[in-house]
């Protein structure tokens, strides 16, 4: 695989995305990965911060109902 960003090098690193629904894997080569920002997430996991939380968890506090969204990886590290 040759890196999505700059067209050149090959790949190091796969990350998989999730934009409106849909699944795409981004390839980077090392360089463009130690400078590309990290992707936008709509609701980041809880846990870890880094990939998009699918698991929704609803707790219900006497001020209110608290959402969070956990991701599949750490919803089975639980």
């Amino acid at each position: 695989m040759i890196c999505d960003h700059c067209g050149k090098e090959p790949a190091t690193q796969a990350q998989t995305l999730v934009e409106n629904g849909k699944k795409r894997t981004v390839y980077s080569c090392a360089a463009c990965a130690d400078t590309a920002s990290p992707p936008k997430l709509d609701r980041p996991c809880a846990q870890c911060g880094q990939r998009e939380g699918h698991i929704k968890l609803t707790r219900v506090r006497p001020q209110g109902r608290v959402v969070t969204y956990i991701c599949d990886t750490c919803a089975t590290k639980r």
